[in-house]
């Protein structure tokens, strides 16, 4: 009879392991890459090029590389950025190459100074949007019609200038992503792109499918909460808050839980596809 049982709870575990096997190479099998826009695949002294020349900007040559920290949050700021490689030209204008903590190129940023020099809106926002539209035509941007432009009209009452500030998300069906989106700070009278922070552009968003429902998401950031030895307690109801590409993986941002005694909060990000968790995010409280 002995016998018989340890035959019996080996053949149950054999058909465990197949099944668990089977379910993940399933799994990797419909797993859909995020595919970027081919600009982002050019050497990067090609793309700082492009983009000078797409602004008639004077040649860049490389600096050093950069931090967040160091550029201010407008232009890092996002918890897997690690750093960036920056370029400078003559005019004092820089070009950033930001990354991720896995070497992903993130985005880039283009400054020449934030917000504007001018004291007027031009009433020219079929120009900016012209403009913008070339601009993303120049990089391979293919925009849907759940993707356009949005434009801001903005003013510093004590400078006395005024500037627009130009937004494009992109969308996963139709929910907008959460990160990235493209921005730029535009002169209110000249169109002229004083600062500009491009995401890479994704072409396959709506290929992908998730394989966890929203309950079954929770529970395993539940599960990963309860494991993770930095929280101290967790939220009596976990939420499923946004999409966000974090690592070149489509994610959904949940939380939280409280990982000082000051109420800092983290967040984790969940991969929709294999319900791995891709990230986490902090938020500290003083």
């Amino acid at each position: 009879m002995c016998r018989n049982f340890l035959l019996a709870a080996l053949f149950t575990l054999t058909v465990i392991l197949l099944a668990s096997c089977s379910k993940d190479e399933n799994t990797e099998n419909n797993y859909t890459s995020l595919e970027i826009a081919d600009f982002f695949k050019l050497p990067d002294k090609v793309m700082v090029d492009s983009i000078a020349g797409m602004l008639s900007l004077k040649p860049f040559s490389y600096l050093s590389t950069t931090y967040p920290t160091l550029e201010g949050v407008s232009m890092g700021g996002i918890d897997w950025i690690s750093s960036g490689e920056k370029y400078v030209n003559d005019d004092e204008q820089s070009i950033i190459l930001w990354f991720d903590d896995e070497q992903n190129i993130a985005y880039i940023t283009y400054c020449d100074y934030r917000q504007a020099k001018s004291g007027d809106w031009g009433g020219i926002e079929g120009q900016i949007n012209e403009s913008l539209s070339t601009l993303f035509s120049s990089m391979g941007f293919v925009q849907k019609n759940t993707e356009n432009f949005s434009l801001l009209s903005c003013a510093a009452g004590i400078k006395g200038i005024k500037w627009y500030a130009a937004e494009c998300i992109q969308t996963y069906n139709n929910d907008t992503l959460e990160y990235p989106s493209f921005e730029a700070e535009i002169e209110g009278d000249t169109c002229k792109i004083n600062f500009m922070k491009i995401p890479v552009w994704y072409k396959n968003l709506d290929a992908v499918s998730p394989v966890l429902n929203e309950e079954e998401m929770k529970n395993t950031v539940h599960e990963y909460f309860l494991n993770n030895p930095d929280v101290l307690s967790i939220s009596d109801k976990i939420s499923l808050e946004g999409y966000r590409v974090v690592h070149n993986r489509l994610c959904r941002r949940a939380g939280s839980a409280v990982i000082d005694e000051y109420g800092s909060l983290m967040q984790a990000f969940i991969d929709i596809q294999d319900g791995n968790i891709t990230t986490t995010e902090r938020h500290f409280r003083d």
